[in-house]
């Protein structure tokens, strides 16, 4: 994945998926994050995203990530492709069993419709997805600890709603040097990308590219050896 931007002389090719962008001037750093808000929300960006030559929406394929300790499962982007992929499922393998399990709904409902004393109608053309909606059906947290649950994360929104390219902001507070290091090795054998947006330049714990935008907004790139 490469990220361009006007500011920058020279596109920023994340390696094994990840990069990592310092921006120590504070009002271009607010700039740069309304930037990939306003793209998230289907608005015109500066930013341009290109995977293997092509452009890709990051409102649709992206994602941008301001609180960590707040990530959910339960988003609508993921649950609704969990629902897919359990219609899908159900439809190849098991439709007998659904079709029978939804007879056996009506039939049930027609007998206490029966006995009622009030006449009443209901839709007996529900979906599969409805059910699963009623039944709050979704992914477990088994996380146990702050990097694991950010890494679940990452692969459920990339497996189930398409995710391709991720902007966390101001993450490396959060995390230690070995913890950052387990989340990057862990993003190398992924099929998404990730950029971190930081504030301020921490120790490189690999060879993960990092470009600086310093605080009189000059350029750094730092891509092989370690600072």
């Amino acid at each position: 994945m490469k990220i361009c931007h006007f500011d920058f002389s020279k596109p920023f090719e994340l390696k094994n998926g990840v990069g990592v962008l310092v921006v120590e001037n504070p009002e271009k750093f607010v700039s740069y994050c309304k930037d990939f808000l306003d793209q998230y929300s289907g608005e015109d960006g500066d930013f341009i995203f290109d995977e293997n030559g092509k452009n890709i929406s990051f409102k649709k394929c992206g994602e941008i990530i301001f609180d960590i300790f707040n990530l959910s499962y339960n988003n609508k982007k993921i649950i609704g492709g969990v629902y897919d992929n359990i219609v899908a499922t159900v439809n190849n393998d098991y439709f007998s069993e659904y079709a029978e399990l939804k007879g056996r709904i009506l039939s049930f409902v027609d007998l206490v419709s029966f006995d009622f004393p009030l006449q009443i109608e209901y839709n007996a053309e529900f979906s599969l997805q409805e059910i699963l909606k009623v039944l709050k059906v979704q992914p477990s947290d088994t996380s146990i600890s702050v990097v694991e649950k950010i890494a679940d994360y990452f692969d459920l929104s990339s497996k189930f709603a398409g995710t391709k390219m991720f902007v966390v902001v101001n993450l490396r507070t959060f995390l230690s040097d070995a913890d950052f290091l387990s989340l990057i090795t862990h993003i190398e054998y992924a099929d998404y990308s990730v950029m971190f947006l930081e504030r301020t330049q921490f120790k490189r714990m690999k060879e993960e590219p990092v470009r600086i935008i310093d605080n009189d907004l000059c350029e750094i790139i730092v891509e092989n050896e370690f600072v």
